[in-house]
């Protein structure tokens, strides 16, 4: 009752595997990064800063917040950008050592744009 594996298997593997449509080999890939098409991304960055008419005083902010110099440094860069009409997005790392008051830079930042009418402009990454 011993069956011959050795020729059902030949018998199922086709002769010419070239020609085979199910038979992958990465071109498909290779051209959808060659492709000229150009393609819009699904989360747009571009978000207009309306109503943004309430009066923030930047120096203000940074005394209520206490913040040092490095701190109001990088405060301030971000909430200056802010105000530009027509900016690019400003993309910036705020690193350092544990407890040098990272996060609360990052609060006083919610608040401004919280207090700007503006808080949707504002994405965190980590």
């Amino acid at each position: 009752m011993e069956k011959d594996v050795t020729g059902m298997k030949a018998a199922k593997v086709p002769s010419d595997v070239s020609n085979r449509t199910g038979l992958n080999d990465g071109s498909a890939f290779r051209e959808a990064f060659q492709s000229n098409m150009t393609y819009m991304p699904s989360i747009r960055q571009d978000i207009p800063a309306v109503n943004a008419d309430k009066a923030v005083n930047i120096d203000r902010m940074i005394d209520k917040w206490t913040l040092n110099i490095e701190q109001s440094r990088a405060f301030r860069i971000i909430a200056e950008h802010s105000l530009e009409k027509k900016g690019r997005p400003l993309c910036m790392f705020l690193g350092g050592q544990g407890r040098t008051g990272k996060l609360r830079v990052i609060n006083a930042l919610r608040a401004y744009f919280h207090e700007h009418n503006q808080k949707r402009r504002f994405r965190l990454a980590s």
